[in-house]
């Protein structure tokens, strides 16, 4: 029974980050009177912003794998670098791709406030998972 009423805690969470964020999204790009990106799509700037990303996302993908095969040869490693690996890595690949993208749509994009809304989103996003981490760990687990 526990373990539902945790889930069901960090199923309300996650739902509660989304929709702040997609709100927090809609009130920036009106702010901003920069176009909303659609829910779930990625548009690239350019071309070159396509090949940049392919290429953070394999790398990333490249780092979990050998943290998996790393973790299967001692499950039992106990050292803090290894156990908390996967958070990193996860808070990487959401943060540097945007950080790309806010690059690439500084430099390239047609609306050059684009790259404001970009940065300003991954910040609200990443405290929001923050939050979201600190309130599961310390109040749900505990």
């Amino acid at each position: 029974m526990e373990n539902v009423f945790q889930t069901r805690h960090l199923l309300i969470l996650i739902v509660g980050m989304l929709l702040l964020s997609f709100i927090f999204n809609s009130i920036m790009s009106k702010f901003l009177k920069v176009e909303k990106r659609k829910i779930l799509s990625y548009d690239y700037v350019n071309k070159t912003h396509m090949k940049i990303d392919w290429v953070l996302r394999i790398v990333l993908v490249i780092i979990l794998i050998i943290y998996l095969f790393y973790t299967f040869n001692d499950p039992y490693k106990d050292d803090f670098f290894w156990r908390t690996l996967p958070l990193k890595v996860s808070l990487l690949s959401i943060a540097i791709p945007e950080l790309t993208r806010a690059f690439m749509e500084w430099k390239y994009a047609e609306n050059r406030k684009a790259y404001v809304l970009t940065i300003s989103q991954l910040i609200f996003d990443l405290i929001l998972i923050g939050i979201i981490l600190i309130i599961f760990y310390f109040f749900v687990f505990k």
